[in-house]
């Protein structure tokens, strides 16, 4: 995420908004437009203006399209990468059991333009190796 969350995030309630696509194979999984549902979309900005701190868990095979309105809303995005039935991995992440340790290995597109991936070269959301790195607690 481009920035630390706000000051304020660790004092509000937290929303986990799951959202991303279906998993998929072969032709099945081409779309027009690599976006998320909209109205998950909207449900994670309502949140996020009634004053929650709003993570945004991202269970996709490939970037997805973060519109501006949400991604200035949002505390921290997580990407699950499809996990499979290993959730409970994701879980001990968000709840700190385990470290974050993610690093992109592509960089993150901003627009459509720049789905194909030397498109996204110069100018995108999150370049080549963008994360965090996090330690467990407790």
């Amino acid at each position: 995420f481009p920035q630390a969350p706000s000051a304020g995030a660790a004092s509000r309630p937290v929303a986990v908004v799951v959202t991303g696509e279906a998993p998929y194979a072969e032709g099945f999984g081409d779309v027009e437009e690599l976006r998320l549902p909209p109205a998950d979309v909207r449900a994670a900005v309502a949140l996020a203006d009634a004053g929650w701190a709003v993570v945004l868990l991202l269970v996709t095979g490939r970037p997805l399209l973060l519109p501006p309105p949400l991604l200035s809303r949002v505390a921290a995005v997580l990407v699950a990468w499809l996990p499979g039935t290993e959730g409970d991995g994701v879980a001990d992440v968000l709840f700190g059991r385990a470290p974050a340790t993610g690093r992109l290995s592509f960089s993150w597109p901003h627009a459509m333009d720049q789905a194909a991936a030397a498109a996204r070269l110069k100018g995108p959301l999150f370049p080549f190796g963008h994360g965090l790195q996090t330690r467990a607690v407790g």
